[in-house]
């Protein structure tokens, strides 16, 4: 187990005046190994800012608190080892207006689910993932959903590397109806020679709109291919 944690105030010298100022600052890191297949760690931010109301009727004050929680268990088979991760990641800033002194706030969940299997006697590396986001600011509330994998492998005895992706995410905006993106991409390595490697990358993007574009049934698609040469030079001291 490793806890770190801190705490303190941070205050200016300039008095009598609006840029008179205060800071509270707090974090705490906590991480725990429970055993060989199973650790634990979370963190915590906190940062406050005041100052004086000066001529305005309220002073400026901005309070930002970050909570994250990250668990992940490893556990070996026969001929795999498996990596189940999950990171949750709540952040909340509120800030008060110096005029009206009201104060708003914005909300935003995030959590994140990794599956990695490692095939010990193949040379294949799938890994597959969950995410979704959600905001809360006043008047617009934005919610995403994620699909994700992808596969790498290695082919004519190590000297090409091919690495494929697909994803998939499912938006909405409000009470609109729900945004469709969908994205396939391939990354290709060559190795031509021990300095010498040829790059492909090619990339699909297709997004649709929900109805808060007009017309209705709004979309595009983008693709895109990117092919290059690398020369890896090596440079020897002359004495």
């Amino acid at each position: 187990m490793n806890v770190v944690a801190s705490m303190g105030q941070r205050v200016n010298n300039v008095n009598n005046t609006a840029l008179k100022a205060k800071q509270f600052i707090g974090n705490l890191n906590w991480f725990t190994q429970f055993n060989d297949k199973f650790s634990l760690n979370v963190n915590y931010n906190n940062f406050g800012f005041q100052t004086a109301s000066g001529i305005n009727p309220y002073g400026i004050k901005n309070v930002s608190n970050d909570l994250g929680i990250n668990p992940t268990f490893t556990f070996m088979g026969k001929k795999i080892m498996h990596l189940l991760s999950m990171s949750y990641n709540y952040s909340k800033y509120d800030e008060r207006d110096v005029i009206t002194g009201l104060t708003t706030s914005n909300n935003t969940h995030t959590a994140l689910l990794t599956y990695v299997p490692t095939y010990l006697e193949k040379d294949i590396a799938p890994d597959f993932s969950v995410l979704y986001f959600y905001n809360d600011v006043p008047g617009a509330k934005i919610t995403m959903a994620t699909l994700s994998t992808a596969l790498s492998m290695q082919a004519a005895k190590k000297k090409l590397k091919l690495r494929g992706q697909l994803q998939y995410t499912l938006g909405k905006l409000n009470s609109f109806s729900s945004n469709n993106n969908v994205i396939a991409s391939c990354n290709i390595d060559l190795k031509i020679t021990k300095k010498l490697n040829w790059n492909t990358f090619l990339t699909t993007n297709y997004f649709k709109y929900g109805n808060e574009i007009i017309p209705n049934g709004a979309n595009y698609l983008e693709t895109t291919c990117r092919t290059g040469f690398q020369y890896r030079f090596d440079t020897k001291k002359q004495k």
